[in-house]
């Protein structure tokens, strides 16, 4: 099924862990030189009304994206309007909005295959799991086999009162849950040939990650982990004070990755800090992630900011001058690739790490960039 925001790692550039795992550093590592691109090309088709550039829309999946189907195949998708009206009655779904995908040569852009779907204006999107690919338009969930030919599909309905419906998969895509969500109750689905309520935990209305055994998430206060149908364990970290908090990503089962405000932490299962990288005074990291299968390679963005104005004129507002995607491996502490994402996206960014970390995607408004990464 579909991540609603695939699991990863927030760790931008000039990241730097620490050599001693029991030590803080800031110190900063050298950045690689941008390597070009395999290829690059105007993929989409669909025009947008320009985000802010500072919104979570930015980096909007439910309106396109892109995926690895596998070290070879690159999957690229957008919400296109066709005419017509759509139902929110029932999942049979008019012809308002189409989700088109197109299937690519990861090596040379060249496109392999494409399909569409009756789609409504929120909540359609596509990610690739490990037996395949899900394809989400609200209200139906079809689940494809790598060859694409259909192999169920999943009704996601309103039961009753207000709902909501999130969809995670976790850095593998082996592990998929789709966890149904009301003011009365959150009913939590395993797919993987194992289904069960939700038992033990609090209910999961907040944003959270995965990995294959269990759950990380801010519930307002600290950073929660669990083992599916354990209970929560709280984390308490000395983090920075007076941030906009962000959802963790769980790297592995004993270990998240926290952004910060002004820097990123690793934190372990018993809530140390076994490293923080402090992030200058214009850098900001993006919550969204990107995270190889075996959590060893991660990829994020980084917002390069500049405030304008005295402190009490209207004109004091911050101004967004650069963005980059970093490509990092966390065994090695090295930064492998550092992309400048030009021109700054108006209204798509999204970016995706193949399955194996040896190439990096990069969708910049209608346009699909493909790069090799370095194996050190």
């Amino acid at each position: 099924m579909i991540a609603e925001h695939r699991t990863g790692i927030a760790l931008t550039l000039c990241l730097c862990w620490l050599c001693s795992a029991e030590a803080i550093s800031s110190a900063q590592e050298p950045a690689r030189p941008s390597r070009g691109p395999l290829w690059s090309a105007e993929v989409l088709q669909q025009d947008m009304n320009p985000a802010d550039p500072f919104s979570t829309k930015i980096i909007d999946r439910s309106r396109a994206g892109l995926c690895f189907l596998d070290t070879k195949r690159l999957i690229v998708y957008e919400l296109v309007l066709k005419g017509g009206l759509s139902s929110r009655k029932t999942p049979v779904i008019l012809n308002a909005f189409r989700l088109q995908m197109k299937v690519l040569d990861a090596s040379s852009g060249k496109e392999i295959f494409q399909k569409e779907w009756p789609a409504r204006v929120q909540d359609s999107y596509i990610h690739a799991v490990s037996g395949g690919v899900l394809v989400r338009t609200e209200g139906i969930l079809r689940i494809y086999g790598k060859d694409f030919q259909e192999i169920r599909q999943m009704p996601l309905l309103e039961t009753q009162g207000p709902y909501e419906w999130m969809v995670i998969v976790s850095p593998s895509g082996e592990t998929v849950l789709v966890n149904q969500i009301s003011a009365e109750f959150s009913s939590l689905t395993v797919m993987d040939g194992q289904t069960f309520e939700w038992r033990n935990s609090p209910a999961l209305r907040f944003r959270y990650t995965i990995s294959d055994h269990g759950l990380a998430a801010w519930d307002g206060s600290h950073i929660i982990i669990s083992r599916f149908g354990a209970k929560w364990t709280t984390l308490r970290p000395k983090l920075a004070r007076n941030c906009h908090f962000t959802t963790p990503t769980l790297v592995a089962n004993d270990a998240v990755v926290y952004p910060e405000c002004r820097g990123v932490s690793l934190i372990t299962a018993d809530g140390q800090v076994r490293a923080r990288h402090f992030l200058g005074g214009k850098e900001r990291p993006d919550q969204e992630i990107a995270v190889a299968e075996d959590g060893e390679l991660v990829a994020a963005s980084l917002a390069n900011v500049k405030v304008t104005g005295p402190i009490y004129d209207d004109s004091h507002k911050p101004v967004l001058i650069g963005r980059r995607v970093a490509v990092y491996n966390l065994l090695l502490n090295k930064l492998l690739s550092d992309i400048e994402v030009v021109p700054l996206p108006k209204a798509r960014l999204d970016f995706a790490l193949s399955l194996d970390g040896s190439r990096l995607a990069i969708l910049n408004d209608k346009k699909v960039s493909v790069y090799d990464i370095p194996a050190n």
